[in-house]
C-alpha cells in the first residue's frame, strides 16, 4: 500500500499558495469578464490581457508571502520562467476556452474558472520546484 505523508509545513504552503493563486485568479477572472463579457472585446485578446496582469499579481504575492525571490535564479530569469510556466498554463486555458466556445454552449466565465482549476497543480508544482524555493 502506498502511504502519503504530508507535513504541517507542506499543508501550510499549499494553503498559502491557494491564497496567492486564488487572489491572482480572481484578478484574472474579473479582468476577463470585464473585457470579454462586459465590453465585448475579442475573447482571446481579453484572455491574454487578463493573463499578463494576473501573472504579475501572482508573482508579487508569491514573493511576498511564499517564495524566496532570487534564491534559484536572477530576478530577471525568475520573472521570465514564471511567465513561461504561466504561458503554458495559458495554452491549456486557451484550448479549453476554444473547445467550449466552438463546441458547447457553456458560459465562458464558468469555462475560464474551470480552466484555472485545471492549471492550478501545474503552476504550483513548477513554481515551487523549478522557479523558486519556499520561504522557511
Amino acid at each position: 500500500m502506498i502511504k502519503f505523508s504530508t507535513t504541517r509545513k507542506e499543508i501550510s504552503r499549499l494553503l498559502l499558495y491557494i491564497f496567492v493563486g486564488g487572489s491572482a485568479a480572481i484578478v484574472d477572472w474579473t479582468i476577463f469578464w470585464f473585457l470579454a463579457l462586459y465590453l465585448k472585446f475579442n475573447v482571446f485578446i481579453s484572455l491574454l490581457i487578463a493573463f499578463c496582469i494576473a501573472s504579475y499579481i501572482n508573482y508579487l504575492l508569491g514573493i511576498s508571502f511564499l517564495f524566496e525571490s532570487g534564491s534559484r535564479h536572477t530576478k530577471r530569469d525568475e520573472i521570465l520562467m514564471l511567465y513561461l510556466v504561466s504561458f503554458l498554463g495559458l495554452m491549456i486555458s486557451i484550448a479549453i476556452i476554444f473547445f467550449a466556445k466552438n463546441y458547447t454552449n457553456m458560459n465562458l466565465l464558468l469555462v475560464k474558472i474551470l480552466g484555472s482549476g485545471i492549471t492550478f497543480s501545474w503552476n504550483y508544482m513548477l513554481r515551487a520546484f523549478f522557479v523558486f524555493k519556499f520561504r522557511n
